[in-house]
């Protein structure tokens, strides 16, 4: 069974060709290659994915891919 953790950089991976692991994946958004339309394209698909809603608030503090992992781990949870 694949992870949320996973399943995100797998979606990153394919959507945008950029290669996440654990070195880069504190780094922020921009400097991994993804620009502010590339991160309303990630969110509507992570949204799809894990069958979440985001508020822009909830947006405006993602900044990392780790702080998107956080995120849907959050959000997931409190679902459950």
């Amino acid at each position: 069974m694949m992870g949320n953790k996973q399943k995100i950089i797998e979606l990153i991976n394919e959507l945008f060709d950029i290669q996440v692991n654990e070195t880069n994946i504190n780094y922020s958004l921009s400097i991994v290659g993804i620009d502010s339309l590339d991160f309303v394209v990630l969110i509507g698909k992570i949204e799809k994915e894990f069958n979440i809603d985001y508020e822009i608030v909830d947006l405006e503090k993602m900044k990392t891919i780790a702080d998107i992992v956080n995120s849907v781990n959050k959000e997931v949870c409190e679902v459950k």
